[in-house]
């Protein structure tokens, strides 16, 4: 004859295993959403600095250079297929524009998404656009 206290005591075998298997989906999602929201910030954060690297690159080249300097731009920012990075010498464009007439050069970047990898049944994130503007310098003529 087994007691109430037996009982109670084989009746709770394998909870333990159940609460763990609960909590450990939700610990799993969490960890995911951490390391996906520490991506957004990588892209988001090497955008801004593929601008300040692409801005600073073309004030010390010659005007119209835009292979070198998007070449520069994209080894900043590896994950940037789909973006859109851009050189703009001003106030005019290259053709119009040589090292004494250029003011300033902007360096863009726009169009980027991020894809969730671990739910892709959530759209895309946006990367907003990024631009820096520096005064021109030598615009590569000693």
């Amino acid at each position: 004859m087994t007691t109430m206290r037996q009982r109670a005591r084989f009746g709770q075998s394998g909870v333990t295993a159940v609460e763990f298997a609960l909590i450990s989906v939700a610990l799993v999602l969490l960890l995911v959403g951490i390391v996906q929201f520490g991506l957004a910030m990588f892209i988001f954060d090497s955008a801004a600095e593929a601008t300040r690297r692409g801005a600073r690159l073309a004030v010390v080249s010659p005007v119209g250079s835009y292979a070198r300097i998007e070449t520069e731009m994209r080894y900043v920012m590896p994950l940037s297929e789909g973006c859109t990075m851009s050189i703009a010498w001003m106030p005019n464009s290259p053709q119009q524009c040589d090292a004494r007439s250029c003011e300033y050069v902007v360096a863009s970047v726009q169009g980027c998404t991020v894809w969730p990898w671990f739910a892709w049944f959530i759209d895309p994130l946006a990367v907003p656009a990024f631009a820096t503007a520096l005064p021109r310098e030598s615009l590569g003529v000693d």
